[in-house]
């Protein structure tokens, strides 16, 4: 579990060195805007979905929107391991 504010999303990641090993790069199946963050439904080609809460600026800064390719990245240190009971 990784907590949706902690991921970062990068639109253009072949441009950057990123020191982060946990990056996952797919394609954006839903954006729900609210009036100051929004919700970056990100889906993989394995199909693992990752949500991020992302600033509306940054949402118009990286051109978001359904269908764009981006990559989330987050630090281990926020991944939180769950398991059934």
């Amino acid at each position: 579990l990784v907590k949706a504010t902690e991921i970062l999303l990068v639109s253009d990641n072949d441009d950057w060195d990123v020191c982060c090993r946990n990056q996952f790069t797919g394609k954006v199946t839903k954006l729900v805007r609210g009036f100051v963050n929004g919700e970056v439904v990100l889906q993989t080609p394995s199909g693992l979905e990752l949500i991020a809460t992302v600033s509306l600026e940054g949402i118009n800064r990286l051109r978001v929107e359904r269908g764009a390719a981006v990559t989330a990245v987050f630090k281990s240190s926020n991944v939180m391991i769950a398991a059934k009971k």
